[in-house]
């Protein structure tokens, strides 16, 4: 689905065109640090304060359970020692 406009699009092109490597590699940065503030609030608000100690685990599954098969994500929990 493409909800943005062609003129949108072309205009946040060239914007981005204007920052340099740095500055969009920090900008994306900031963009995951607020995105795993946000899933990590839901985690907690989900799960309660107890979830904290797992917070590893819920937060691999939220962000990549999607991409990853269960047995790589238990493969992975494992080498965490978080089976």
């Amino acid at each position: 689905m493409k909800d943005t406009t062609e003129r949108a699009d072309a205009l946040m092109q060239a914007l981005m065109a204007r920052r340099t490597p740095a500055e969009r590699v920090a900008m994306a940065c900031r963009m995951f640090d607020g995105a795993r503030t946000l899933v990590r609030a839901g985690i907690l608000a989900e799960h309660g304060p107890e979830a904290e100690v797992h917070m590893r685990k819920h937060l691999l599954v939220r962000f990549y359970g999607g991409e990853l098969d269960e047995a790589k994500i238990r493969k992975i929990l494992a080498s965490w020692g978080l089976d």
